[in-house]
């Protein structure tokens, strides 16, 4: 897992840690995230300077077992060709 940083329309960035796997991102925060609030394409998981648009897949909540916090899928959206 690495360092991450989630960037959602209307909110301030998200510190967390991200495991990349293809085109999904699993991105785990103690953060307080409502899953309503992650609607639509976002322009914003940063992993070591580099950003890219993302797409909610799955949001759940950590159980204690698990650390505490949010565990998001995020599907990574690739640039089209030009």
């Amino acid at each position: 897992m690495t360092d991450a940083t989630v960037t959602l329309d209307g909110f301030e960035r998200i510190n967390g840690i991200v495991e990349i796997g293809g085109d999904y991102a699993q991105f785990r925060s103690p953060s307080e995230i409502a899953q309503d609030d992650i609607t639509g394409p976002q322009d914003g998981l940063s992993i070591v300077g580099k950003s890219e648009r993302v797409v909610l897949e799955s949001y759940r909540v950590l159980d204690r077992e698990e650390g505490e916090g949010r565990e998001i899928t995020l599907r990574r959206i690739k640039p089209e060709a030009s």
